[in-house]
């Protein structure tokens, strides 16, 4: 199915978006009318992404993520380059006003806040706690 698709075969009038890291597309590429590559972020991209996440006015809330990523959290920071970790860094650091610990943290944070907006959409209070103990007693 996805070589027709490719091929033109299958929904030829379709657009799709393909991910994948830069090597593993390689084959693909006569295929394809469009590609970008997303390169990720430097030591300066990572401090003015977070900066302008914040904006002006939550300067300080910026400046303390920094020198967290930089002093307890190098591990993080680490993943910072990638543009979706960093985003997610600062949402979770945003909403619980702290950032996750290790990447463990970080996405179980992105799941149980999308669980919460998903509750409330539909009008079901839930507290972070309660999904967050949930979360904890799953077995992995």
């Amino acid at each position: 199915l996805i070589a027709d698709i490719l091929n033109g075969k299958t929904l030829p009038q379709s657009s799709f978006i393909i991910t994948s890291r830069p090597r593993a597309s390689a084959p693909l590429h006569d295929k394809i009318d469009r590609r970008i590559e997303v390169s990720g972020f430097g030591e300066e991209g990572i401090e003015q992404f977070i900066r302008e996440y914040y904006g002006e006015s939550s300067s300080s809330v910026a400046d303390a993520l920094l020198a967290r990523l930089n002093s307890t959290l190098p591990q993080i920071k680490a993943m910072c380059f990638i543009p979706l970790i960093l985003l997610m860094t600062c949402y979770v650091n945003d909403v619980l006003d702290a950032p996750p610990d290790t990447i463990s943290d970080l996405f179980k944070s992105i799941i149980c806040l999308t669980v919460k907006r998903h509750f409330e959409k539909n009008g079901v209070k839930m507290e972070m706690a309660v999904l967050r103990m949930s979360f904890d007693s799953v077995p992995v």
